[in-house]
């Protein structure tokens, strides 16, 4: 029997477990591990991977990340959901908190600083929402481009589907901006999903479910049990387009 087929998820902490109030997302309630009992339910072979890390930009994805979960594992299709730490906005950016974290700052100024950047938020991220992004709108760019890249290059056929950014109102209240920063980002996506013709997924496909707001945990920010099960149909959906365009192919 030939190998099941690969899927490998290369996501951020959105597919993975968490403890959230009363809201816990088990391991056996994030999407990927939903995707696979779908997509083996009827005796099929597909292996799915969630090699998601809490906290991942796109920049990994296209250095270390490259090496040990696609060029190692040998996908036979990668699942995309990486950009919401790389588009949040935010009050510090990467190098500001590396130096706030430099030891020979007395913690006194460092608590003075943060307090007063705190106090401010809302009123800093809606004058630039994308000011201290970690990754500013054109390194992304280069960084999707560089991963389709680095794809095309491999010596076997990867079909890529990428999920967008998801933005709500809770976000948007605890991090003015956060809306705007999503669509550019997204816009990013589905350029380069049209480009290298893969499979882009669009949000406003999450926006049908019925209310929204109620696919998130309390922050906002991360999937709820309900969120991982409308996410895991979305992917299906898109899976079984990807096979019938390539049945209508060959």
């Amino acid at each position: 029997m030939n190998r099941k087929e690969r899927i490998v998820v290369i996501g951020d902490s959105l597919p993975l477990p968490r403890i959230d109030d009363d809201n816990h997302v088990l391991w056996d309630k994030t999407w990927p591990y939903l995707l696979h009992n779908e997509l083996n339910k009827d005796g099929n072979h597909y292996e799915v991977i969630n090699c998601s890390i809490r906290s991942r930009t796109i920049e990994t994805v296209t250095g270390h990340d490259f090496n040990e979960h696609i060029l190692w594992k040998k996908p036979d299709i990668i699942i995309l959901q990486v950009g919401i730490v790389d588009c949040a906005p935010r009050i510090f950016s990467r190098k500001e908190k590396l130096i706030l974290g430099l030891s020979f700052i007395p913690d006194f100024i460092r608590q003075k600083i943060i307090k007063h950047r705190s106090q401010k938020r809302k009123e800093i991220l809606r004058k630039n929402p994308l000011g201290k992004v970690y990754t500013k709108p054109e390194e992304y760019h280069r960084y999707i481009e560089d991963f389709f890249v680095k794809i095309k290059s491999l010596s076997w056929e990867i079909k890529i589907i990428i999920l967008p950014i998801l933005s709500n109102s809770i976000l948007e209240e605890k991090s003015p901006g956060h809306n705007h920063n999503a669509q550019v980002y997204n816009d990013i996506l589905k350029d380069a999903c049209i480009k290298y013709h893969a499979r882009w997924i669009d949000p406003e496909k999450f926006l049908q479910a019925e209310p929204y707001h109620n696919l998130f945990c309390a922050d906002g920010y991360h999937l709820d049990k309900e969120g991982n099960r409308y996410t895991a149909n979305l992917v299906m959906e898109a899976l079984q387009q990807t096979h019938q365009e390539d049945f209508r192919t060959h």
